[in-house]
């Protein structure tokens, strides 16, 4: 609508400009030309895309070194564009061990996010191999330990 508006009011403005009918047929073309590359690029930036992806601790500053297991969690800053409603799959880096709901995210590991928001946050718990607790949840198997009571030594 907004073209077609633009059109007709340039439309009018060469014709009272233009003294040839020659000048006011090229001038139109190149119009024309000039509407069609505008529509084009406007069609490009509707496109949905990530923009980047990068991690924060809770104080929300980005983490540009390794993460550290004694942060416990940290998020996964997602920045989109038009990308609101659109699931987006995610791999994991080689280094990089995570939970997220509960599920171990290794090397390869990958997760499937509904992207609700231009800028989203993604709560992931760092692995903890001393943590009974998530080796459990990394293996899938139950930790068995026994306690030792007054051992004699012979």
């Amino acid at each position: 609508m907004k073209n077609l508006l633009l059109t007709s009011f340039i439309t009018l403005f060469l014709r009272q400009t233009c003294t040839s009918s020659q000048k006011m047929k090229r001038n139109i073309l190149l119009l024309f030309i000039f509407i069609i590359t505008i529509t084009a690029n406007a069609q490009k930036d509707n496109d949905p895309h990530l923009k980047e992806i990068y991690f924060t601790n809770r104080a929300g500053e980005k983490i540009t070194g390794k993460v550290k297991v004694a942060d416990k969690w940290v998020y996964m800053v997602i920045e989109s564009a038009n990308a609101i409603g659109e699931k987006v799959v995610l791999k994991m880096d080689e280094d990089e061990e995570y939970f997220y709901k509960r599920k171990f995210l290794g090397e390869g590991g990958s997760i499937k996010i509904l992207i609700k928001k231009d800028i989203q946050k993604v709560k992931l718990v760092i692995y903890n191999a001393n943590n009974k607790k998530h080796v459990k949840r990394r293996t899938g198997k139950k930790i068995r330990t026994t306690k030792v009571k007054d051992a004699k030594l012979n």
